[in-house]
């Protein structure tokens, strides 16, 4: 429905598309499976929205994934996506402020996603709106 929307509006409208993908955890130790699935997850996306990039495309953390140890082949893959025109921006989309403090400092994250609500204020209380910030994270 949205692919089929943008098709039709023909670069007519100004929508900033962002993607999200998962990294399973049977695929956590293996590079060259990560770069696959991620690939793969956003070539779906791409072909599903009838585009040929998007604004973002945003890591979706699951809660037990430990970052620290994702990040060195995440960085790569995303790198690799954003020179050959695939994606404008790599980010992150995460539930607590624990799960933000590791992209902070890598500048192809320059996107996160986070809960903001009456609910979940402790992004904004804590400071951390602040800190990502003062990070270049919008």
């Amino acid at each position: 429905m949205i692919g089929e929307h943008l098709a039709q509006s023909e670069g007519k409208t100004e929508a900033q598309v962002i993607t999200k993908f998962r990294i399973p955890s049977s695929l956590e130790g293996s590079h060259a499976d990560m770069r696959r699935h991620v690939r793969g997850s956003l070539q779906d996306s791409l072909t599903s929205l009838r585009q040929t990039r998007v604004h973002a495309l945003l890591f979706h953390k699951a809660m037990q994934q430990d970052l620290r140890m994702l990040l060195p082949p995440l960085t790569d893959i995303l790198h690799e996506l954003r020179e050959e025109g695939l994606i404008g921006h790599g980010g992150l989309s995460a539930y607590r402020p624990a799960d933000v403090e590791p992209v902070i400092g890598y500048a192809i994250f320059s996107c996160v996603q986070v809960p903001l609500n009456i609910i979940d204020a402790y992004l904004h209380l804590g400071g951390w709106l602040e800190a990502m910030a003062d990070a270049g994270l919008f």
